[in-house]
């Protein structure tokens, strides 16, 4: 039965249904990032709505619209000066979770000495945060902005997860949650200052959590070594 109905198949009597096509995946976008979306983005010229336009010039006034300009529009349009460094709000997470940081490390670890570590540990966590971002980037993730801004976001994340997670060093629950709190704290950190979708965000985390690792390894090993 099987064979006559193979034949069948092949001399062209039937044909057989087609697969029904599989929804495409949607990946997760953070809610700021669909804030920003909803909102209007002007051409940086004539002030026109860019938004679902297919063409690479503006119909309005014809500026080319090349990734520059198109960064110009969304900075116009989120209040970001180009020229600029300064992010308040980037600034003032990086400030707050600072503070808390040290005045918690510096507490629980004998006052200016703990101050120190906490400085260091933030200021190699930020390079090497940066570092596996540009990497990322390079390799799938796309630029989408100038990278000092990048670094500025990137220091507001740290800033503010350090400090979150020196608190969280003094709540009293088993480690092992207290870990994967601050790893999903950092991974929303990061989704949303980088604007990059949860599944990068998570990629970036965790290989930050590796080099850390490796690197804090490679320093005790060559300590002990000498």
């Amino acid at each position: 039965m099987a064979n006559d109905v193979n034949k069948a198949a092949d001399s062209g009597l039937y044909e057989l249904a087609p697969e029904e096509p599989k929804a495409p995946v949607e990946r997760w976008v953070s809610p700021a990032t669909k804030a920003k979306q909803a909102m209007a983005l002007p051409c940086p010229k004539c002030g026109y709505d860019l938004r679902g336009l297919r063409s690479d010039r503006c119909p309005e006034c014809g500026k080319v619209l090349n990734y520059a300009a198109i960064r110009q529009a969304e900075n116009k349009r989120d209040g970001i000066n180009d020229s600029s460094w300064f992010d308040g709000r980037a600034i003032a997470m990086a400030a707050v979770g600072l503070a808390v940081g040290a005045a918690v490390w510096g507490f629980s670890f004998g006052g200016l000495v703990g101050v120190a570590a906490f400085g260091l540990d933030f200021a190699f966590t930020v390079v090497i945060g940066w570092v596996i971002f540009f990497l990322c980037s390079v390799m799938w993730i796309g630029f989408d902005q100038p990278l000092r801004m990048t670094m500025v976001q990137i220091v507001g994340a740290f800033g503010l997860y350090s400090g979150i997670a020196a608190l969280l060093s003094l709540v009293p629950i088993p480690g092992i949650v207290t870990f994967f709190v601050g790893a999903a704290i950092l991974v929303g950190l990061i989704s949303e200052r980088l604007e990059i979708d949860l599944q990068d965000a998570i990629v970036v985390a965790i290989l930050v959590a590796i080099a850390k690792v490796a690197f804090f390894l490679f320093a005790m090993a060559t300590f002990l070594g000498g």
